[in-house]
C-alpha cells in the first residue's frame, strides 16, 4: 500500500562564499505547475555557524508549508531573475552564477520523519543528484545544521581560494 506523505514544512540551503541562504519553499496548490515549489520571501542569510543556521531552518521550517496559486506559463518560462528572492540575497544575475562554488541542500519535515538532502553535482555539470538522509522528526535542527556544515566544509569547491589567473611567462 503506497501512502501519501504529509509535508509540514521545508526549507533549502545554499552555502555559498561563507555564507548560507535558508530559503522557503512554497509549493503551487492549483493550475498547470501544481505540486511544484517556488522560491517565495523570506530569505535569510547567515554566518557559517550551526547557531544561525539552526535559528533560520527553525523559523522557516517553523512557519509551515506556505501554499500559492500557480504562476503564468511567462513566469515559469522566462522568470525574472531581478525579482527571485534569492538571487538578490546572493547578489548574482543568474543561477548559473548561483550555482558557482556552491552547495545545495534540502531540509523537509514531514508528520513522520524529518529529511536532509545533500544535492550533489553531477559529474558531467548538468545537474544535481540527491543523497537523502532520514531523521526522527523530534530530531534537535542543531544536528541537521551540524551535518549541512560539516558537508560544506568537505567540499572543496567551497574552501579552495579562488584561482588566479594564469601570468603570461616572459622569455623563454
Amino acid at each position: 500500500m503506497n501512502r501519501q506523505r504529509v509535508e509540514k514544512g521545508s526549507a533549502s540551503v545554499y552555502v555559498r562564499q561563507g555564507k548560507a541562504y535558508v530559503v522557503t519553499r512554497a509549493l503551487i496548490s492549483t493550475g498547470d505547475y501544481a505540486g511544484m515549489y517556488k522560491i517565495v520571501e523570506p530569505v535569510f542569510t547567515v554566518s557559517l555557524e550551526i547557531d544561525e543556521l539552526s535559528q533560520a531552518l527553525e523559523r522557516v521550517i517553523g512557519a509551515g508549508l506556505q501554499e500559492i496559486p500557480s504562476p503564468s506559463r511567462e513566469e515559469m518560462m522566462h522568470p525574472d531573475n531581478k525579482k527571485d528572492p534569492l538571487l538578490r540575497a546572493a547578489r548574482v544575475g543568474s543561477w548559473r552564477k548561483l550555482y558557482q562554488g556552491c552547495a545545495a541542500y534540502g531540509v523537509t519535515l514531514y508528520e513522520d520523519e524529518l529529511e536532509l538532502t545533500f544535492w550533489k553535482p553531477e559529474q558531467k555539470g548538468r545537474g544535481f543528484i540527491p543523497d537523502t538522509y532520514r531523521f526522527s522528526p523530534g530530531t534537535d535542527i542543531k544536528e541537521i545544521a551540524k551535518a549541512i556544515l560539516d558537508d560544506a566544509r568537505s567540499r572543496p569547491e567551497l574552501t579552495a581560494p579562488p584561482e588566479a589567473p594564469e601570468k603570461p611567462r616572459k622569455g623563454g
